[in-house]
């Protein structure tokens, strides 16, 4: 069996084949352990622009939702103990009012993508794709550490919630809906105690229109591609031969169940975060799960780096229309349109994952609980205008610049690549290429 001996496993990075022993591995499960369990502190530093004499003019952040529960099961493994009654307990301060509507300010849309989540039960009571007080208070943490900087560091933004300075927008989920609410809490939860505090108010779309992922339920082009990967994953470079490990491991007759080890990693990083059990003999196998999962994950929306040109034009339809709206507030902050002062998105690991690769930030781990991409618009003495990047609070060098700040016209030709307006998305997806 896979975990009763030392064996050889080979695996593509990057084009390159690489063997290592399962004894070599402990350095990078400890990474993928220390991924999963991630919290990170109210004191999380953000770089610090490095000259002085810029004037910050727009903020855009796009988060991915804290910790939660396991969105896929693991066939032929004993499920965790996804206890309702204490899984939910311990983040009283991450709770404020706030109001949820439609993208033009109307009632909220039926939550379609939720409501598969709430069909049937984990053991332990709790629903799928849940955010738990783990994941509530690392969002919370998150928000602090932005107050921390924007407000307390550099004074960007006000010390009390002003709602013309901020839009909050969050895909129409309920574990991002609540991600959101707690972002807000640690950025302005004692300033929405005072009794003449603006309201909160949060958009969201319906799911046929969303756009904060990859929509592979309503654009057909995309949903096609998506299918025939998830079909035969083993298309993609070294899966087949680890698949057929883990099919042995855990028991599975390769023609009953085409195992997919996206849906292993969620289940395991969801235990791993929560402090729950799992099968000591995945122990060994945690990098390369880690691995493969965004190698399938990246292959869906980009068509792998490896291959990128035989499937290009799917990925504007992965991300375009987020790359849309990123240009559009760019634009409106350049022209003193009135627009807000911070725009934040509350997203998916599928948001930030295309957003990366759009930006030329390579993508060689599954973005944590948490993880956040900042675009900062920066204003000189000459009115000349440049972007700064963070991800998770680290200047990013994108779109092929040899420096953190890179001039705006270089930026919008980066995002111009693939980025797709409404009428222009409609119609490709209504055309899928075979």
């Amino acid at each position: 069996m896979v975990h009763r001996r030392a064996i050889h496993v080979l695996w593509a990075v990057s084009g390159v084949v690489v063997a290592k022993t399962m004894s070599s591995h402990h350095a990078d499960v400890d990474t993928v352990k220390s991924r999963a369990t991630y919290m990170r502190s109210p004191d999380h530093v953000i770089d610090q622009v490095s000259d002085p004499n810029l004037q910050l003019k727009s903020v855009q952040i796009f988060f991915r939702h804290g910790a939660r529960t396991p969105v896929r099961t693991i066939p032929n493994i004993q499920q965790a103990d996804w206890d309702e009654k204490t899984l939910f307990e311990g983040a009283q301060d991450t709770y404020i009012d706030y109001d949820l509507c439609n993208l033009k300010g109307g009632p909220r849309p039926e939550a379609h993508v939720e409501s598969t989540y709430r069909k049937v039960r984990l053991s332990g009571g709790s629903f799928k794709g849940q955010l738990t007080a783990r994941g509530m208070n690392q969002m919370c943490n998150l928000g602090i550490s932005y107050r921390k900087h924007y407000v307390d560091k550099i004074g960007y933004l006000p010390l009390d919630f002003n709602s013309s300075d901020i839009y909050f927008r969050s895909t129409n989920i309920a574990r991002t809906i609540a991600s959101l609410r707690c972002v807000i809490a640690g950025l302005y939860g004692t300033s929405l105690k005072k009794q003449d505090a603006d309201h909160v108010k949060i958009y969201v779309s319906d799911s046929e229109s969303e756009i904060l992922y990859p929509n592979w339920h309503s654009c057909e082009a995309v949903s096609i591609f998506v299918k025939s990967v998830f079909k035969n994953t083993d298309l993609i470079p070294g899966v087949r031969h680890v698949r057929r490990q883990l099919q042995e491991l855990i028991d599975v007759h390769e023609d009953h169940h085409h195992l997919d080890m996206v849906s292993i990693r969620d289940n395991l990083i969801a235990r791993l975060a929560h402090g729950l059990s799992y099968p000591t003999y995945f122990e060994p196998l945690l990098d390369m799960i880690e691995r493969h999962a965004v190698d399938i994950t990246m292959f869906t929306m980009i068509a792998h780096k490896d291959n990128h040109e035989k499937h290009q034009h799917l990925f504007p339809l992965m991300v375009g229309p987020i790359l849309n709206i990123i240009s559009e507030n760019i634009v409106n902050a350049i022209e003193k349109k009135g627009s807000p002062k911070l725009y934040m998105y509350s997203g998916h690991d599928t948001t930030l994952m295309p957003l990366l690769a759009a930006l030329k930030i390579d993508v060689d781990h599954w973005p944590p609980w948490s993880a956040d991409l900042i675009l900062e618009l920066y204003e000189n003495k000459n009115n000349q205008h440049f972007i700064r990047v963070l991800y998770m609070g680290k200047e990013q060098k994108v779109c092929g610049s040899q420096d953190v700040l890179i001039p705006y016209d270089k930026f919008k030709k980066c995002l111009q690549q693939f980025s797709l307006k409404p009428s222009d998305y409609a119609k490709n997806c209504s055309n899928p290429v075979q």
